[in-house]
């Protein structure tokens, strides 16, 4: 969800606006609100922010690496939310708080709007009310290696 997320928000921009670099993208975030809040949550959840649904995957793997003691996995873990949000986090700083020095850009129509706030609330109730979907997996786990 959080990939699918930054995808459609990053072709949004790119139909918009045509522009393909970061650096083109300064206030970016005050032209197009809706599409750069997906992107911000699609971002917050793959480097593993809390209430973002990445940061529940990478909360579980990172404590079953830490209780089988594979520290070096632990580390890869860490390390790829630290590159995450390396990556991630300057392209939220220039299109909310870098000056927009052109009008142009604006959100998408309807479907694409309503497509990226559907994705970005799921990231969010992902994260916050992740039990559920825990369970439903923690079963299917079961049922697929009993299978096995």
């Amino acid at each position: 969800m959080s990939k699918a997320s930054l995808f459609l928000a990053a072709g949004a921009i790119i139909a918009a606006t045509g522009k393909e670099r970061i650096s083109e993208l300064a206030g970016i975030g005050r032209k197009m609100p809706v599409t750069m809040a997906a992107f911000t949550a699609g971002s917050l959840s793959l480097v593993g922010i809390p209430l973002f649904s990445g940061f529940v995957g990478k909360w579980h793997l990172l404590l079953g690496s830490l209780e089988a003691g594979n520290w070096l996995a632990a580390a890869v873990i860490i390390a790829g939310s630290v590159l995450c949000g390396a990556y991630l986090f300057p392209i939220l700083r220039i299109a909310y708080f870098e000056p927009a020095p052109t009008a142009d850009g604006m959100d998408p129509g309807m479907p694409q709007k309503l497509a990226m706030v559907l994705l970005a609330a799921v990231v969010v109730i992902l994260g916050v009310a992740p039990g559920p979907f825990l369970e439903l997996a923690g079963r299917a786990a079961v049922d697929f290696l009993a299978i096995r």
